[in-house]
């Protein structure tokens, strides 16, 4: 939900959208790798002001104030000189956030974006997202009732590179190799890619004499013989 919507109105609620641009608050969801949530409002009405918490788990998560933005709407106003926003994350794995319009700008009336917060994972698990000290205004400085939704998304981390695979030509077992001074023994590699042509490379010599062993890669090797 990027822009404020008109909807038929009923309960104000202030919710952890896990799926932003969803069409509907989906409170809780699966990621791998980096992701955004939504700090949305749904059935907001003359709203002038705002503040929330999120609290999280640091151990599976991190995020900075560079990764904390305020919705379209409020990002316009703020722009044009017509807003003021504060946001703080706090050691405790706590985000604050505040916005308040400045002079008597339109105020929207409907469901959207207050802010968007932005995640990296460190471990894999399920990270909690707590709403909490939620507080709207209206433009008379009143009190909007809400009811806070908090929400979660389990993390994973991105896989791990894979691990190559090579074949060797012969297909004697390096074990069974005798190196003889009468000529090197002729080894073929195949593997995935030429960077870790170079590490077996390397370590390869390292194990044996260089005039022992005569070594063919495919891809080539990028270091240098």
């Amino acid at each position: 939900m990027s822009h404020f919507v008109q909807v038929s109105m009923g309960a104000v609620v202030v919710a952890v959208n896990t799926v932003p641009g969803s069409p509907t608050i989906q409170n809780a969801t699966t990621v791998t790798g980096n992701f955004t949530i939504e700090v949305d409002v749904v059935n907001g009405s003359d709203l002038f002001a705002w503040q929330f918490s999120l609290s999280y788990n640091r151990t599976l998560v991190s995020t900075s104030n560079s990764s904390i933005s305020v919705g379209p709407f409020w990002q316009s106003v703020l722009t044009s000189g017509q807003g003021f926003l504060v946001k703080n994350i706090y050691a405790n794995g706590t985000i604050v956030v505040a916005f308040t319009l400045l002079g008597a700008p339109p105020t929207p009336t409907g469901t959207g974006v207050l802010a968007s917060v932005s995640f990296t994972p460190l471990n894999t698990g399920a990270v909690g997202l707590h709403l909490s000290n939620t507080i709207l205004l209206d433009s008379s400085q009143h009190t909007i009732p809400s009811t806070a939704q908090s929400g979660s998304v389990f993390v994973s981390l991105p896989d791990e590179p894979p691990v190559a695979s090579f074949t060797f030509t012969p297909t004697t077992l390096l074990s069974g190799l005798v190196f003889s001074p009468m000529g090197p023994a002729v080894l073929t590699l195949t593997v995935s890619s030429s960077s870790l042509s170079g590490i077996l490379e390397t370590a390869l010599m390292c194990m044996v004499p260089r005039r022992s062993i005569i070594l063919t890669f495919h891809p080539e090797s990028t270091m240098l013989r």
